[in-house]
Order: structure tokens, then C-alpha cells, then sequence
């Protein structure tokens, strides 16, 4: 399995959500890894896995501490991932681009770190010969 490493600019917005006073809850993307199995025969990839590490942290202080450390947090990441063929025949290569996007749970806990993993397929008759993610957007998009 081929693994490739990407630099990215990361953004991260938090939605809004009404947080009691004297506290707050941050979202942080962690690390990202892409991650691409080589298809032997056509010479391209087959897919790719795209690993996002996020990270929920809580701070609060008195009575706001027990509130903030029971909700569920649901996190969504979006991501655009860019990828291009060959055409042997013409002897050049083809771009296209896909948006994906998941959503995880974070259940109660002053902080949290998951992955959350995008399954890139690709099903074209020419090899794809290189995948990159172009962007990357990660939110809270509720609690409760």
C-alpha cells in the first residue's frame, strides 16, 4: 500500500450553539494522512482512505462543568478532493473532483479525539495517478 503525504491549508469553524458563561468549546483538526491502495494491474489507485484526526476540547468553570461534559457534540467534515487519469491513448491527463463528507459523535467527555475517515472510490476505466485534497472544512453542527 502506497501512502502519501499531503500538506493542506486546514479550516475549522465552530456552529453556532448557545454555551453557558464562563465557558467555551473549541474543534481542532489534528493531523491529516492520505492514505491510497495501488491498483498493480492498471498502474493507477484503486481508492484512497483519508484520515482526519479532530479534536473536541470543553473548558468551563462551576456548575457550567458537568453541563458541557454530558453533551453529544456532532462534528461534520467536508472535503474536496481532486484527483486526475491518464488516457493512454491520447497520452494525457484528465482532472475531476468529488466533494465527500462524514459526520462523527463525540459523547460527553471534557475532551475527545477521534478520526474521522473519508472512503474514496474511483471508478473510471483510465488509472488514476494522482489524488490530493484541495480543502477541508471541519464544524460542530449541534449538541445536545
Amino acid at each position: 500500500m502506497k501512502k502519501l503525504y499531503v500538506i493542506l491549508s486546514i479550516f475549522f469553524t465552530l456552529s453556532l450553539f448557545t454555551l453557558p458563561a464562563y465557558s467555551s468549546v473549541s474543534l481542532k483538526i489534528t493531523n491529516t494522512d492520505l492514505d491510497c491502495r495501488e491498483d498493480y494491474i492498471s498502474g493507477g489507485f484503486d481508492y484512497c482512505d483519508f484520515n482526519v484526526d479532530v479534536r473536541i476540547d470543553t473548558y468551563s468553570y462551576g456548575k457550567e462543568y458537568d453541563y458541557l461534559n454530558n453533551l453529544t457534540y456532532i462534528v461534520e467534515c467536508k472535503a474536496d478532493i481532486e484527483y486526475k487519469t491518464f488516457n493512454r491513448d491520447l497520452g494525457t491527463t484528465f482532472p475531476h473532483w468529488e466533494q465527500v463528507h462524514e459526520r462523527e459523535y463525540f459523547y460527553g467527555v471534557s475532551w475527545s479525539s477521534k478520526t474521522i475517515t473519508f472512503d474514496i472510490n474511483f471508478w473510471h476505466f483510465e488509472p488514476v495517478i494522482q489524488v490530493f485534497p484541495s480543502s477541508l472544512s471541519c464544524r460542530i453542527i449541534n449538541a445536545y
